[in-house]
């Protein structure tokens, strides 16, 4: 999903289901895992994807200046 968002595809995400089915942990994880940076297993799907965003982000920026220092 995050590939064919920084491809310039539009992305999105939804939840369904009957209440107490678990969507908000799918999503978020447990409470306060995004603040405890050891728990990663314990983080949602939406922790995970920004997670990887901004490795991406990083990674593109890391390579563009890296063409450019010449």
């Amino acid at each position: 999903m995050v590939k064919s968002a920084i491809a310039g595809y539009n992305t999105s995400m939804v939840a369904y289901g009957h209440t107490g089915s678990g969507k908000s942990y799918t999503l978020l994880g447990l409470p306060g895992a995004i603040e405890d940076r050891s728990a990663s297993g314990d983080l949602g799907i939406v922790p995970r994807i920004f997670q990887t965003l901004f490795a991406e982000i990083m990674f593109s920026f890391f390579i563009y200046t890296k063409k450019n220092q010449l």
